[in-house]
């Protein structure tokens, strides 16, 4: 007892050269029995902590002792150190967050261990900096990653499903459910949802979203980006009761909502989170803006944009296709070729309004009454092209029955400013493989001449 006093004591004495160290240092220095108890404490801590030494000592200094068990060994251990470097938060005195590095020192007297002095180092700043840098190298892995993932990828739904699989790389949330919007219906319809815990996931994606789209609600000054939703926004006020924090992810393409990802986690969401969100979600929504741009030029490319029918660039190729199957599978077919004289007629009068009109009008009507696995083009300027796969002549010769009794029933109701619609037809089958496909297209195009003559 009388040596603890005199430690003590002479730890007193040398104050202010702890002190001067202290204050030259930036360190807190504290010391403390071997039992850990401390005795002592730095003017620092006023400094670091905004406490006076007696308040830290009376409240927070306890949390400077190593763990239970550390300190057993310290008699046995002839080093300098009773323990590693450790990093420990405590609150100051203003309630900020403040993050010491601890570092315990042994002191002997003639050679034996008689007290401890705790440094604590202020590494406060330099652990945002490490939190920010581990978090932006993470910030910029999922973003990279997310954009080789949509490199390529045209397919809405698949760039949608992109999109969550990204978010939920972000951080450890609970679950995750994404919704497509579907305007005309004025409605949200679930595509998936990911979690562990299947019940909120399942009420996440009852989320009742139709009363939430309405016209205007976007703004017009939004055209392609990511809107994020945070915690609290009106959207997402019908999962309030879910005892979580619920964010969103909105993409909109063209002034319009396109998909939305809900997040719920259990722990709140951290400010940085809520930017690589945006990121994510800008990437995603002008991916789907480029997908609908390469489908306008896929379109562009094979489409006819009188009438909507495949262009004979896109016919011939497909039919160079289905020759090698047909070959290969000994399978029938038929080639239709449709003559439209009053298309000719009416360019002939210089009537090219008319002209069009009966033109698209054909192809709306023959398109209406063919297969899925048909397929109608415009083969010529005043002619279409019908392939009927696996189909005979006797097939081939009903199915365009019941197109002119169509068009005959279109030509009853028109109006009398509109032209009537005549259609011509040139049919020819292949029942055996040693004929072609060309052969069939020139030989139905001999018999819609003879019907023209």
């Amino acid at each position: 007892m009388a040596d603890r006093k005199a430690i003590e004591n002479t730890f007193t004495q040398v104050d202010e050269v702890q002190r001067l160290w202290a204050d030259l240092s930036g360190e807190l220095i504290c010391f403390k029995h071997l039992d850990g108890k401390p005795f002592y404490v730095s003017n620092s801590v006023e400094r670091i902590l905004g406490y006076t030494p007696e308040e830290f000592l009376a409240q927070e200094a306890a949390r400077l002792s190593p763990a239970s068990g550390e300190i057993s060994s310290i008699n046995a251990s002839a080093g300098e150190f009773a323990q590693p470097p450790v990093q420990q938060e405590f609150v100051a005195k203003n309630g900020q967050r403040v993050v010491l590095e601890l570092r315990d020192h042994v002191i002997r007297h003639e050679g034996e261990a008689v007290a401890l002095m705790c440094l604590a180092r202020d590494v406060t700043e330099q652990q945002r900096i490490i939190e920010e840098l581990r978090w932006s190298n993470q910030e910029l892995t999922i973003i990279h990653h997310t954009q080789k993932r949509l490199l390529g990828v045209t397919d809405r739904r698949e760039l949608l499903a992109i999109a969550l699989d990204s978010v939920l790389s972000a951080a450890p949330y609970d679950v995750g459910a994404l919704f497509e919007f579907d305007l005309e219906a004025m409605k949200a319809t679930r595509l998936d949802a990911k979690g562990p815990a299947k019940g909120r996931a399942e009420a996440i994606a009852s989320f009742p979203l139709t009363t939430q789209i309405k016209d205007g609600t976007i703004g017009p000054d939004l055209q392609t980006t990511a809107l994020l939703l945070p915690p609290g926004h009106s959207w997402l006020s019908a999962l309030s009761g879910l005892g979580l924090q619920v964010s969103g992810v909105l993409l909109i393409c063209h002034g319009k909502p396109e998909a939305l990802a809900v997040l719920a986690s259990i722990e709140p969401f951290k400010r940085d989170t809520f930017r690589l969100f945006q990121l994510i979600g800008n990437l995603v929504a002008h991916a789907i803006d480029n997908s609908y741009l390469h489908s306008v030029i896929e379109n562009l490319t094979i489409i006819d944009t009188d009438t909507g029918l495949y262009n004979r660039s896109y016919i011939e190729r497909y039919l160079a296709h289905e020759e090698r199957v047909i070959q290969r599978f000994a399978r029938s077919a038929t080639i239709v070729r449709i003559g439209l004289p009053t298309y000719r007629n009416l360019l002939e009068t210089r009537e090219q309004e008319r002209a069009d009109h009966v033109v698209s009008e054909a192809a709306r009507l023959v398109k209406a009454n063919i297969r899925a696995s048909d397929l109608l083009g415009r083969y010529k300027e005043d002619e279409f092209l019908l392939y009927l796969p696996e189909t005979s002549e006797t097939g081939a010769l009903a199915m365009l029955g019941r197109c002119q009794q169509l068009l005959e029933h279109h030509n009853r109701r028109r109006n009398a400013e509109q032209p009537e619609i005549v259609v011509t037809f040139g049919v020819a089958s292949l029942a055996n493989t040693e004929r072609t496909l060309q052969d069939l297209i020139d030989e139905a195009g001999e018999k819609l001449a003879e019907r023209k003559a």
